[in-house]
């Protein structure tokens, strides 16, 4: 047999008391080899590899072109695939985006992104927009802004500016998580 599975002569000498036996025990399984061959070993399912992944920061004039502002996403895809990557998150901070006015959604910009990605063969996993509330949100319900240490209240526009007490807070969540579920969710 060629020397294709070095891990079995090392697991081989540790159970004889090779050095370094001590050091690692858990390596001293008194496991039967002899008909195991690595090369044949398949995993169950794949080993998912990741990245996150901001199209909406992707776009002309910071990158594309004025006739095709989404053209990076294509690039990106292909440099991730490259890199090795399996699956993409996207989509936590884009509250404001999808909805820029109260109740006024606008999800097409995010089915087009998902689409570059999984025609790249990539898989795409949607995250919830809570993480940054748009600043319409915060103006009209100042509430659900974390407070400072002096009890002074934080500014809206900002990653995490919003207070985890905030039942207003939560109830915006719902409304968006359910909007976007039923417009993305099974997309593609």
């Amino acid at each position: 047999m060629e020397d294709s599975c070095r891990e079995d002569e090392v697991a081989k000498g540790l159970e004889e008391g090779a050095e370094g036996a001590d050091v690692w025990p858990f390596l001293s399984l008194r496991v039967s080899r002899a008909d195991l061959d690595c090369r044949q070993i398949q995993p169950l399912q794949p080993m998912y590899f990741g990245t996150d992944y901001y199209p909406e920061h992707w776009v002309y004039p910071y990158a594309g072109t004025p006739e095709e502002p989404e053209s990076r996403w294509q690039r990106d895809a292909e440099l991730m695939v490259a890199a090795g990557i399996n699956v993409v998150r996207m989509g936590e901070f884009a509250w404001g985006l999808y909805e820029p006015q109260e109740g006024k959604y606008n999800f097409d910009w995010m089915a087009r992104a998902v689409d570059v990605m999984a025609n790249a063969g990539l898989q795409v996993m949607l995250g919830t927009p809570t993480a940054a509330p748009p600043i319409w949100l915060a103006r009209k319900h100042p509430e659900i802004l974390p407070l400072d240490e002096n009890g002074l209240p934080m500014h809206e526009g900002t990653r995490k500016a919003y207070c985890m007490n905030s039942s207003v807070y939560w109830d915006y969540c719902k409304k968006i998580i359910t909007v976007l579920a039923n417009a993305l969710g099974r997309h593609p």
